[in-house]
């Protein structure tokens, strides 16, 4: 690996088109610039070319005009700035730019090519001027010189460099300040002089850019600068200790970027390449000298294409792809051009996909870069269709038609398709000779018994008391339905929020079961105490025991919850209180609510703690005992069956409640 690198290196040391400080550089003996200047004091100068510097240095005279021409396919045009004129119009091939006999001064100026030679070459300028001396290189209509500073130019160097990429940098250092321009592998820096490089200006030429991030005593990584930007520090004595180089653009597709350091104490380190980390960080280590270079990457050609249309037998108007790969698969360059012989027949867009256009044959190529290349035919035939129609015995349409189109001559057999809860008669299958003339066939169903089920729907407390009553649903034979848990007061669902009963074939009972709040168990265990207590009282005066039923039970807490905000016998709307008993859905005629009682007590302490409900109870019982409406109703000879309901509502933070109480007592046959 040494002996290759070195071996590039020493190629691209010898390459003459390197733009910055090698003064030989020159074009192509047919394409040339060539340029004369009128200065103060010695008028017009002997015209040079390609490098060579017009005017003069270290004498403080003006430039005051110039004539720019160049040999070869192209031409050369130019924008001087003057004294008082400021910027003139463009000049071209040989025009006077600026002006003589004025005694004014040229301060800047822009040079840009023509025609084929601005795609051959770069137009490179650099001027010399009052006070700053030599600028740095600039090309293609960049701006030389200065304007608003009454600077005047007293020499320039004009040169065309070939399109080639190349690279070149300029390094800042200790003592010695800017350095000339360098390029492609020439050492910018110093070696054995203990001179520390502290900043840097990398730039190429080519399609492309180069971007650098500079590493530094005090203030590490710096961000990655690009494109001739200072990477680094001047003025601070700050010491470049590490650098990493990349490519941009096309130019990072086409070559790789080489660079190696000089540093103290390590002295030359091995070539780095593609923004691997050259020099070193956090040992302190001073960076001296670089070196950088543009290396060509290998081109590794296409040997072979692999191409298969897709499907090769087409109708008008159908598409298809034809994907094709080149081999070897790290070619260099992968791109593929396809092309048909004939249009008409088929078209193949860049991407391979191929539109059948009309009958006939036609040849499909893919090409490499290179001449590779890989055929295949297509045939496209004319097109017939055949349209489906899907009726019930009735006549009636079941759903959209459908429809096939195929190569006129093709036969095919079609079967009818699965229709939800219908039966395809025969025939259920068809076969289509494909005509000149487009068809229509039908196919037709019978539609199916329909079985249903039931499913009834649960909602229960934890304790398996009904919250409201089961919900009925009919569903047909084979179905799915999910079902959805609805929120009520008081409780929170135990388990998943929706339940699914998939393939209906039975009937069938769903739960969804609700944990029940402190409070909601508080009401149920006095509803369950004081029923216990109003059989017991009965039988102790001689009456028979009532059965407790469960949906005058769903009545009563619903009445309860009324009477909370309307402490009325009739319901808040009006209606007599047997109303709510037959909204739970109960048989009417089979049941008879007849009597109701009611109650409340304000500030009743505590009833939902542990041990209160049997007091709150006998409470209850005890304030109907000593009403004797009331009592009469609890007591009354007829009743066979009943409920009670409680309702317990908050009135502060510290527990106290409102109860509401209700007993509804009916004959039941």
């Amino acid at each position: 690996m040494k002996k290759k690198m070195l071996g590039i290196f020493f190629g691209f040391v010898m390459i003459i088109s390197t733009v910055c400080s090698i003064d030989t550089v020159s074009a192509a003996p047919i394409d040339n610039v060539t340029y004369t200047v009128h200065g103060q004091d010695y008028g017009w100068q002997k015209q040079v070319s390609n490098g060579t510097m017009a005017g003069s240095t270290g004498k403080n005279k003006r430039l005051e005009a110039m004539k720019l021409n160049v040999t070869g396919d192209g031409g050369i045009t130019y924008q001087l700035h003057g004294q008082d004129y400021g910027w003139q119009s463009w000049k071209k091939d040989g025009e006077l730019g600026g002006s003589t006999g004025t005694g004014k001064r040229v301060e800047a100026l822009k040079i840009q090519l023509t025609g084929n030679l601005k795609n051959k070459y770069d137009i490179y300028y650099r001027v010399h001027g009052q006070d700053y001396g030599w600028q740095e290189w600039k090309r293609n209509g960049e701006l030389a010189g200065t304007t608003g500073k009454k600077k005047k130019v007293e020499a320039i160097e004009i040169r065309l460099v070939a399109k080639t990429p190349q690279v070149y940098y300029s390094a800042h250092g200790q003592d010695y300040g800017w350095q000339s321009q360098v390029g492609d592998g020439i050492t910018a820096g110093t070696t054995g002089k203990n001179k520390r490089v502290e900043a840097l200006k990398i730039n190429t030429t080519g399609d492309g850019g180069i971007s650098y991030q500079v590493h530094g005593q005090d203030y590490g990584w710096q961000n990655w600068k690009s494109d001739g930007a200072l990477g680094g520090t001047s003025g601070q004595k700050k010491r470049v200790e590490a650098i990493k180089i990349e490519l941009t653009g096309n130019l990072k597709q086409t070559h790789d970027v080489y660079y190696r350091v000089h540093g103290q104490d390590y002295g030359w380190q091995g070539w780095k390449k593609n923004a691997e980390l050259a020099g070193s960080i956090g040992q302190k280590k001073k960076l001296e000298a670089i070196e950088i270079k543009l290396v060509e990457k290998e081109t590794i050609p296409v040997t072979e294409i692999d191409m298969s249309v897709t499907k090769a037998n087409l109708i008008v108007g159908e598409k298809t792809t034809a994907p094709a790969f080149v081999y070897p698969r790290n070619a260099t360059d992968k791109s593929i051009t396809y092309s048909s012989i004939n249009p008409a027949i088929a078209t193949i867009d860049q991407l391979g996909n191929i539109t059948a256009v009309g009958v006939g044959s036609t040849t499909i190529t893919a090409t490499s870069h290179n001449g590779i290349k890989k055929s295949q035919t297509v045939t496209v035939s004319a097109k017939s269709t055949i349209t489906f129609n899907y009726k019930d015995t009735d006549d009636n349409v079941l759903q959209t038609t459908t429809s096939d189109t195929q190569a006129i001559g093709t036969t095919k057999t079609y079967n009818a398709p699965s229709i939800k809860g219908y039966t395809a008669q025969e025939p259920s299958s068809q076969t289509i000779t494909f005509t000149e003339n487009d068809q229509q066939a039908t196919f037709i169903y019978k539609k199916n018994e329909v079985v249903m089920h039931t499913l009834t729907i649960n909602y229960v407390y934890n304790n398996n008391t009904m919250i409201r009553l089961p919900e009925i649903i009919e569903i047909p034979e084979g179905e799915t339905y999910t079902a959805i848990a609805p929120e009520f007061d008081e409780c929170t669902l135990k388990g998943d929020t929706s339940q699914t009963i998939t393939n209906m074939s039975a009937d069938q009972s769903i739960t969804f079961t609700y944990q029940m709040t402190l409070k909601t168990a508080g009401e149920q265990n006095i509803e369950l105490v004081l029923a216990y207590l109003i059989n017991q009282y009965r039988l102790e005066n001689g009456k028979a025991e009532m059965t407790h039923d469960a949906l005058y039970q769903l009545g009563n807490r619903n009445r309860a919850r009324e009477l909370s905000t309307s402490f009325t016998p009739l319901r808040p709307d009006g209606r007599s209180f047997k109303t709510v008993i037959q909204e739970t859905g109960i048989d009417m005629a089979k049941h008879n609510p007849t009597v109701q009682a009611i109650g409340n007590m304000t500030d009743v302490g505590k009833p939902v703690a542990s041990g209160h409900a049997e007091d709150m109870a006998k409470e209850i019982l005890d304030f109907w005992k000593n009403d004797p409406t009331d009592n009469a109703a609890l007591l009354a000879e007829e009743l066979n069956e009943f409920s009670v309901g409680v309702y317990l509502l908050p009135t502060n933070d510290l527990g106290a409640h409102s109860m509401y109480f209700v007993f509804i007592g009916g004959v039941g046959s």
